[in-house]
């Protein structure tokens, strides 16, 4: 446990300097589980400009975020009961499809480039290449101006610059606060 807090106050840190080195219009936490394996994840985030009118009254807003991320692999290198955990850093640009009032409903995606601290061997899924795509999907809730929830789909691959190349997929909750 104490392993724990000491890699999140690291990746707590590295998202704070992340920050610092760009404007920065919000903030995120994020967790999640997949085949065999938790993702804890920090990020920061700033608004591509301003959002641009869509379909029926809805806007299409765009922001890019800065990352870091613990995943904590609980069958590594195939053993059961065998736990490990590697970092990973990314660049995410982001769409996401809104209404044009404040709060409500909103459907987003995202791809972006992340560099995982070592190669992902975990339960039979063992990746050949620290780079990897991060792709996004999820439906969230906007509560108000500040405050929104997004419940994703995330898949982490390296679209076969090598093989193998096992998708690294996982169900995930993003909690965001904007300033």
């Amino acid at each position: 446990m104490k392993k724990y807090f000491k890699n999140m106050l690291a990746l707590l840190t590295l998202t704070a300097i992340s920050g610092a080195a760009c404007a920065v219009d919000s903030i995120s936490v994020e967790a999640g589980e997949g085949n065999m394996a938790s993702i804890y994840k920090l990020g920061v985030q700033n608004a591509f400009g301003s959002n641009i009118a869509f379909i029926n009254n809805t806007d299409l807003a765009a922001y890019y975020e800065f990352s870091v991320a613990q995943i904590e692999e609980q069958k590594y290198r195939n053993i059961d009961g065998r736990s490990h955990s590697l970092t990973d850093l990314g660049f995410t640009p982001a769409l996401r499809w809104q209404g044009t009032k404040q709060q409500g409903w909103y459907a987003e995606i995202g791809v972006g480039l992340n560099y995982m601290s070592e190669k992902y061997e975990n339960n039979r899924r063992n990746a050949s290449t620290q780079f990897q795509f991060g792709d996004h999907a999820g439906l969230g809730y906007q509560f108000d101006k500040n405050i929104n929830l997004l419940l994703k789909f995330q898949h982490y691959s390296n679209a076969d610059i090598k093989k193998p190349n096992p998708a690294i997929n996982f169900v995930m909750l993003k909690f965001t606060y904007a300033f």
